[in-house]
């Protein structure tokens, strides 16, 4: 079997919202990785909701394995902000990390409602 994960957020713009749904076609092999990564994104969606619209982000998130710790250079260009937000670490079946973006379901206009993991038909 397969797995992959299907995000279901709202977004939209400032004349009106909508309901959208991504699978995320990571083709995992393994059951335990997919709910990692499950597990990560819902805690990522929990710091967004908490501090996306401004204040410190705490130490209990930063520690995080999901934490996307910016480059200097990344800092010089748009702070911790953006990189903290829009992206998320995950990981594979081998067990190495890769950075995701999250700009489908994070932004001004975007809220993240739910995830699953689904077995993708052949």
């Amino acid at each position: 079997m397969v797995f992959d994960l299907k995000v279901c957020y709202e977004t939209g713009g400032s004349f009106g919202s909508f309901d959208e749904e991504s699978i995320l076609d990571f083709g995992f092999k393994n059951i335990e990785t997919a709910e990692d990564n499950l597990i990560r994104i819902e805690e990522h969606n929990k710091m967004v909701k908490e501090y996306y619209d401004g204040g410190t982000i705490p130490n209990e998130f930063k520690s995080k394995m999901w934490f996307v710790n910016p480059s200097e250079k990344e800092l010089e260009n748009f702070g911790s902000y953006f990189y903290s937000f829009y992206s998320i670490m995950l990981v594979d079946d081998n067990g190495n990390e890769f950075r995701y973006s999250t700009s489908e379901w994070v932004g001004y206009f975007e809220t993240l409602y739910s995830i699953e993991i689904i077995v993708r038909r052949k």
